[in-house]
């Protein structure tokens, strides 16, 4: 039997996974980036490679990336009966003030990678001096921004995406000691093993009933910490992260560096734009006025 995982960056992560719980299977892995979506050469390769497969198990990414959703449903198309759905693992429960920035259609580099923080950004589209932005981090403005209720918004959401497709994720969801996500696009290994199994169950391919984790190659990329208060009230143990919450002015360095980067202080093309925008109201009514 071959099996077929069609997803982001969490596709390789999954087919790891899959070969461990199921190594009588043959896997083949495709990552897809927003590029593929503009290629039709790239999409009727990547459809025909799925169709070839006994079951292609395709990532449900047209509401969080639309740029891929012909090469989706191209996908499914040849696919036909053959083809099952999995969940994108987008969490920002975790991570709330994290985001990415684009600038010409680019994702724009930050303080770790590819991203920011919404607070940093907003501080340095209002003129905030570096020294003033790395003060803003602390339960107040959490508070104020709606940081401290974004895990159960987050959690709510995954699980109504996840049960859509035949998943369950709530022995992450509930009241978890640790965070399950690197960044809030980059889960750690034991979610997607966790989606790997289920997906073999709904299909009816026999699996182990356990299997020793694989490497988790999305740990060696950015890792956006969660903040002391947050994790405080959540009752998680952090986990070691790109960078130190505890030192923000050295956050704030490196994230007004990569910012100054981009010349003027527009950030109208920001996948994090309402974030941004909430965190510049905050600013003006509870920082610039007051200063």
């Amino acid at each position: 039997m071959k099996i077929g995982v069609l997803g982001n960056c969490q596709a390789q992560g999954v087919a790891q996974c899959i070969r461990l719980l199921a190594p009588q299977v043959e896997v083949t892995a495709r990552s897809v980036s927003l590029a593929d979506g503009d290629r039709a050469e790239i999409i009727n390769d990547i459809a025909a490679e799925m169709a070839a497969c006994d079951l292609a198990l395709i990532q449900t990414l047209e509401e969080v990336q639309p740029r891929l959703t012909l090469l989706l449903e191209t996908a499914l198309t040849q696919s036909g009966s053959r083809a099952r759905r999995w969940p994108p693992i987008i969490f920002r429960g975790f991570h709330p003030d994290c985001v990415y920035v684009m600038r010409d259609g680019r994702v724009a580099d930050g303080i770790v990678g590819p991203y920011h923080s919404a607070l940093l950004c907003a501080a340095w589209a209002e003129g905030l001096p570096m020294e003033r932005a790395a003060r803003l981090f602390n339960a107040f403005a959490y508070a104020a921004l709606g940081y401290v209720d974004v895990f159960d918004q987050a959690a709510a959401l995954l699980d109504g995406q996840a049960r859509k497709h035949g998943f369950d994720l709530s022995a992450f969801l509930d009241s978890p000691a640790a965070p399950f996500m690197h960044t809030v696009n980059h889960p750690r290994i034991e979610i997607l093993q966790a989606v790997a199994a289920q997906a073999l169950d709904l299909a009816g391919v026999a699996r182990a009933p356990d299997a020793p984790l694989p490497e988790d190659d999305l740990a060696h990329g950015p890792v956006w910490p969660a903040y002391p208060e947050l994790a405080a009230r959540g009752g998680w143990t952090p986990k070691p992260a790109s960078w130190d919450p505890h030192d923000m002015e050295g956050a704030a360095r490196r994230g007004y560096e990569a910012l100054d980067r981009l010349g003027d202080r527009t950030l109208g093309e920001a996948p994090g734009e309402q974030a941004i925008q909430r965190a510049c109201d905050f600013i003006r009514a509870h920082v610039v006025h007051s200063a």
